[in-house]
Parts: structure tokens; C-alpha cells; sequence
């Protein structure tokens, strides 16, 4: 099992919607992602600097939108046999959730719903 860390698109788009929370993990704009040494393991919100974005984790990024935008986005387990997950999530304003598909891994569901929920916001923001 290994932590999964959003992808460079969802990274930009989370900065867009606002995403200020300090992480370890960044993206170096116009280039491969790399890590310098003197900011190795070091926290900060690096969306607030133009070259950098800040790359969390899924999980702290679903942690984020909930407390953020008070939405409930959660991955539920659809069959204990086949261990099928799939992510909900619902907004205030939502007249019934939203469901991702299924999937066979966890990691996948958490993907596809934190995609889900940063559309939901974007589109939002685009109604105001």
C-alpha cells in the first residue's frame, strides 16, 4: 500500500479552487517533478509561490474540500466479496449525492472522487 499523491492536473486545479495547505510534496512548474534538497521535508503552502504547486495527498485533499466547501465526499465499499469501491459525495446545495463508478481498488475510487468534487467546485465558482 503506498500513499497516493494527486496528479499534476488535479494539483492545478486545486490551487485554483484554493488549496493552501501546507505539504511536503510539489510540483516544479514547466518541468519534470523534482525535489531540491534544501526543500526536502520541508511543509509549506507552495501554491503560494509561482513556481511551485502544491502536491498533497488524496486523502489530506478530500480532508481539505470537506472542511473547505463542508461537502461530504467519503469511498464507500459496494461488495464485501469482491471488494468494489466506490466514492460519494454531496454538496449543500446537492438534491441527492453523487457517485463515482466502481472500482476494484480503493486508490481509484479516491481518484476519481477528489476529480469529481474539484469539477463540482470549478463549476460553482464558473456559476457565481
Amino acid at each position: 500500500m503506498y500513499l497516493q499523491l494527486v496528479t499534476k492536473r488535479q494539483a492545478n486545479r486545486l490551487r485554483r479552487i484554493g488549496f493552501n495547505w501546507k505539504v511536503k510534496d510539489i510540483f516544479i512548474l514547466h518541468t519534470a517533478r523534482v525535489m531540491f534538497p534544501d526543500t526536502m521535508e520541508i511543509e509549506d503552502n507552495w501554491n503560494q509561490y509561482e513556481e511551485t504547486l502544491s502536491r498533497p495527498s488524496i486523502p489530506l485533499a478530500l480532508q481539505w474540500a470537506r472542511e473547505t466547501f463542508h461537502c461530504k465526499c467519503e469511498v464507500t465499499i459496494m461488495d464485501w466479496e469482491t471488494d468494489a469501491y466506490a466514492g460519494m459525495l454531496l454538496f449543500p446545495d446537492m438534491q441527492e449525492p453523487v457517485s463515482t463508478r466502481v472500482f476494484e481498488e480503493r486508490a481509484w475510487a479516491e481518484n476519481e472522487l477528489l476529480s469529481k468534487v474539484i469539477e463540482y467546485i470549478i463549476s460553482l465558482r464558473l456559476a457565481e
